[in-house]
């Protein structure tokens, strides 16, 4: 059947779709190992092999492409120059015959060997790579029947016949476009083409989940689809049962976040499930294609166009990535360790980069790094660290007169401050930074200049946090009604640019005013369900974001608070089944939260994992599953006891207490706690942490409480006053320490 089609093309018109597979026989190396050459260059002897392996292995080729063009430049694109100099292979040839008889071919590619096969084959070809020029095709969209063949290349193009940067400017713009989707012209294009003919894909992964793919399954066609998926094995009799793609996607759909999900197989599957004939073929297509289709065609053995020039582009290009600094090599490296979240390699990283700066600004810069870094354990000594770093760093950037640098770095300090519950601090420096966009950084730059912007609309984002926070606090409306502004402020500017990550830490802080507004006294109870389904929503939409790009972590984080959310929920159930269904569901938001944990490479953060843990040995007591309790909170407690971690330690045994049945262990559980808090009194330190971290009494108060009653009931009556006593007395120490 495919071989039939695909011989009808010189008298049926259709439309071949192709992807980087295309291109794998012509030794083009794929963008994983494009991304560690290129890591390799740009952090010349900073990173070992196995190192560069590990981050091209596990960061998307966006990722690292943005990275260092945010550090170096568009210079850095030079790199792309590996993809040139390669000879087409019969895929590129067959769609060289494909276009020379008037049929249409799609390409996410940015080589150009389909080009190559056209020039080898004495083929005219018109392209289509930037906006102007899908544009001025729109004109003959009417007519398409009577229009000969065009190539049309999504992500941009190597502009062979430009010099310097502008040979890949459609390639930066793309890659700027990439959390945006397609363009308008370009998705005007593809989306007509899709109702209205036949379609071929070759080589292509079906991964562009910002871009591509919504087109696919958004767009309603009763045209055909031939869909050639790689195997290494001869292409057998197509698979064209809908049962079939439905079960295949399910099956991938239905994995734990622990599992990774192919997304290749989710987003190919719920494309050809849209159709009505759909056709997909297993097997090696290069081969086929080789062999089958075009068995006359043959390489050209001559030397591809341009190979001279690139050999001297590539001279030029390793001379200019032997010239970046020291400082820089290693900001670039921290920054690659810190998007896969290995904190200690970024933090060692960015130490260095602090080390062996030439210049005050590149120090700052450094030091920003590094501060933000310890934003991310969450814990009170790293928020400390970051608060007393990024006070520094502003300090240098306000000498320098940087207002940008100045603005940025007093948003993370912000933040930090809003941390420690410090919000009147917190409040100043963030407004002042929001001012200093809005008078004097946003007015003097170009419209679409997004860094600026994407920097602003972290800044209401942080902003909002703020407002939350004294919400959170006050329970003030009018504070939860400022921050939900801010945050969709925030949004709707990380949307225009596709900012995906972005976006969806704005969805975060959305979903948070939502859940916090739920709480505020006078709120009725549909009224708060109401808004507790809209936090979940948009939890639920960043999850889904954060997981395709990779961010493990964030996944984590809106799994937790989607956690939170389905708790709320049940307290606000008042039907049995209705409570324990949302107890269900947070058990296993915090049971994926979890998951999504463990993907974390090289390891996971282990106080977020542990805190996993707690939450869903808590939600196991409620379930009154207490045996299961008992396996997640056990080596939990035992964990907080050799870290030296008293207050979670005491949070666990208090959970244990309730979980074990035997009276023993609940008499051994209350006497530890007793035994932790004495500690508590006698260190000076510890009422300290208290006083600076009010719901660490808040939390002992609770917990003393608790153990009294259950001490009282066993029969302990000597140790529940006690309890009662410690209780009184650590209240009163912390307001003592208060005092001058």
């Amino acid at each position: 059947m495919l071989l039939d089609r695909l011989q009808k093309t010189t008298r049926s018109k259709m439309v071949f779709f192709v992807g980087a597979g295309i291109s794998i026989p012509s030794d083009v190396l794929n963008f994983q190992k494009l991304g560690k050459k290129i890591i390799q260059d740009i952090t010349d002897d900073k990173l070992r092999d196995d190192e560069a392996e590990l981050l091209s292995q596990n960061l998307r080729p966006e990722v690292i492409l943005q990275v260092a063009v945010e550090e170096l430049g568009p210079m850095v694109l030079h790199s792309l120059q590996m993809l040139k100099g390669h000879r087409p292979n019969p895929n590129h040839l067959f769609l060289a015959q494909a276009l020379r008889s008037g049929n249409w071919v799609f390409t996410t590619n940015i080589d150009n060997l389909i080009e190559e096969a056209c020039r080898q084959t004495n083929v005219k070809v018109e392209r289509c790579y930037e906006d102007g020029h899908f544009e001025k095709f729109e004109r003959h969209l009417s007519g398409l029947r009577d229009v000969p063949g065009c190539l049309f290349k999504l992500h941009g193009t190597i502009e062979a016949d430009r010099l310097g940067d502008e040979r890949y400017r459609t390639i930066l713009m793309a890659l700027r476009q990439v959390g945006r989707g397609l363009s308008e012209p370009k998705k005007r294009v593809l989306s007509h083409f899709l109702r209205h003919f036949d379609f071929c894909f070759m080589g292509y992964s079906c991964q562009d989940d910002f871009s591509v793919v919504p087109l696919l399954t958004d767009t309603d066609s009763d045209r055909s689809i031939f869909w050639l998926s790689y195997a290494r094995t001869p292409i057998d009799e197509p698979v064209s049962d809908k049962k079939a793609f439905q079960q295949q996607r399910d099956a991938e759909e239905s994995k734990t976040p622990g599992e990774k999900r192919d997304w290749e197989t989710i987003n190919v599957n719920s494309f050809l499930l849209r159709r009505d004939r759909a056709f997909k073929f297993i097997g090696d297509s290069s081969r086929f294609v080789e062999d089958v289709v075009c068995p006359t065609l043959r390489i050209d053995t001559r030397q591809a166009a341009g190979e001279e020039l690139q050999q001297k582009e590539d001279s030029e290009y390793a001379q200019w990535a032997s010239r970046i600094s020291d400082c820089k090599q290693r900001i670039i490296s921290g920054r690659l360790y810190q998007s896969l979240y290995d904190l200690g390699k970024a933090e060692f990283f960015y130490k260095q980069a602090e080390n062996s700066a030439q210049e005050d600004k590149q120090k700052a810069i450094a030091l920003r790094r590094l501060g933000q870094i310890y934003l991310i354990p969450s814990t009170r000594e790293d928020d400390e660290k970051a608060i007393e770093i990024f006070q520094k760093a502003v300090a240098v950037f306000d000498e320098l007169g940087d207002s940008f640098e100045v603005a940025c770095t007093k948003t993370d300090l912000s933040n930090a401050l809003r941390r420690r519950r410090r919000f009147s601090e917190a409040t100043q420096h963030v407004e002042e930074a929001k001012l200093m966009f809005e008078n004097d950084i946003l007015p003097s730059i170009e419209k679409e200049d997004e860094e600026y912007h994407l920097a602003y609309a972290r800044c209401l984002n942080v902003l909002g946090l703020v407002y939350f926070g004294l919400g959170s606090d006050s329970k003030s409306t009018d504070h939860l009604q400022v921050a939900l502004k801010l945050c969709e402020k925030s949004r709707q500017i990380k949307e225009k640019f596709g900012d995906v990550d972005g976006i969806a830490e704005s969805d975060n802080g959305i979903a948070l005013t939502l859940m916090e507004e739920a709480r505020v006294p006078g709120k009725s109870e549909q009224e708060a369900t109401q808004q507790l389904d809209n936090a979940a929503g948009h939890l639920e939409t960043a999850i889904s974001a954060r997981e395709r790009i990779g961010n493990f972590r964030g996944c984590f984080q809106h799994c937790r608070n989607l956690g939170l959310a389905h708790s709320r929920l049940a307290n606000l159930a008042s039907d049995r089944s209705e409570k324990e269904k949302y107890i269900r569901l947070s058990k296993k938001d915090y049971e994926d939260g979890l998951s999504y944990l463990n993907r974390i490479r090289p390891e996971p953060p282990v106080g977020e994992v542990l805190e996993c843990q707690f939450r869903i040995g808590e939600l196991c007591v409620q379930l009154g599953e207490k045996s299961e309790a008992v396996r997640w909170l056990k080596p939990l407690e035992s964990k907080r006891r050799e870290a030296g971690d008293w207050h979670n330690r005491a949070r666990t045994l208090d959970l244990l207490r309730e979980a074990y049945v035997n009276t023993d262990q609940r008499k051994y559980t209350g006497s530890e706690i007793l035994s932790i808090y004495r500690d508590v009194l006698g260190s000076h330190e510890k009422i300290k942490e208290m006083r600076d971290t009010r719901i660490r009494l808040t939390n002992a108060n609770d917990i003393l409480q608790k153990t009294a009653e259950a001490l009282e009931d066993m029969g302990f009556s000597k140790l529940a006053n006690e309890a009662l006593r410690i209780r009184e007395a650590l209240t009163w120490a912390v307001e003592q320490d208060k005092k001058p």
